[in-house]
């Protein structure tokens, strides 16, 4: 955190003048919150439009999901059913984080099938789920965060996360999430940065309100790819022993909340004692 903080005019001078450009992040999802329309006539159009800024954050040279939702698009058969499997992604569910990620693998089960049709044994454009939930972020990121497996492990390791959100198979959303609101916490209680990035807001996307969700992220992508770990003490332990060590400090504060209550119980009760009359000379 000091390091995002000490770097952070760093991090966000634009590219000509020798920094990295960091606020373009939120630049980009302004924009795709700005043209999103489920309900466009010209949903290839509107795709497009949508995700011309974004689609360098989750395209790159390698890996193109954005590319392959714009493969099928081409295909005038499958552009409703393009609409339609992003009205599911982006369906309602309370909050109810194992639904959501019920219908990322549903997204990427289906899409994936659909462009295997077009592109046989093609490892360039199938969606991941990196790419899905990135679509979750823009659609709705004051509920949803940014996920890179390698950038989240490295930030995993470096907190001593007392959880396990897993990978492949066993990756859970809900586990992430909570790691991501943890960290959230944090930011809510630094004024300092705070500041920091309300000014690069007025700049960047003003009126633009993600609940400082992407911030969480580009905390965690920054940390990891500025080498921010680079002098610190990271400890190697496993992921099972960093989730029982979690737990004995989640017990030991436990305990701690048991005593304090106690403590303040016994002053109560010691308040309400009347003392006991003066008997002193009296026949009893």
């Amino acid at each position: 955190m000091e390091q995002y903080i000490s770097r952070f005019d760093e991090l966000n001078e634009s590219i000509e003048n020798g920094g990295n450009d960091e606020g373009y992040k939120w630049r980009a999802e302004s924009q795709f919150k700005n043209n999103w329309n489920l309900d466009d006539t010209d949903f290839e159009g509107m795709f497009i439009k949508s995700m011309q800024e974004i689609s360098n954050l989750i395209d790159n040279a390698t890996v193109q999901p954005i590319g392959g939702i714009r493969l099928l698009l081409k295909q005038e058969k499958e552009v409703e059913f393009v609409r339609q499997s992003f009205r599911n992604l982006f369906c309602e569910d309370g909050g109810d984080l194992d639904k959501r990620q019920e219908r990322i693998d549903e997204f990427i089960d289906t899409v994936n099938a659909k462009i295997e049709k077009y592109v046989n044994g093609s490892w360039k454009y199938p969606q991941s789920r990196n790419s899905v939930i990135y679509y979750l972020n823009l659609w709705k990121p004051e509920e949803n965060y940014i996920f890179k497996s390698t950038e989240a492990t490295a930030w995993a390791n470096c907190i001593e996360y007392g959880d396990d959100f897993g990978s492949g198979k066993t990756f859970s959303l809900k586990k992430y999430y909570k790691m991501c609101d943890e960290l959230l916490e944090e930011i809510k209680d630094n004024q300092e940065l705070l500041k920091l990035h309300s000014e690069r807001m007025t700049k960047e996307a003003k009126e633009y309100d993600d609940k400082l969700h992407i911030l969480v992220y580009d905390v965690i992508y920054c940390a990891y790819t500025y080498g921010f770990y680079q002098n610190m003490s990271i400890s190697k332990t496993s992921i099972k022993e960093r989730i029982r060590r979690a737990s004995n400090r989640q017990k030991m504060d436990d305990l701690q909340n048991i005593i304090l209550t106690a403590e303040e119980r016994i002053k109560q009760a010691q308040g309400e004692i009347k003392p006991l009359p003066d008997l002193t000379g009296k026949q009893v």
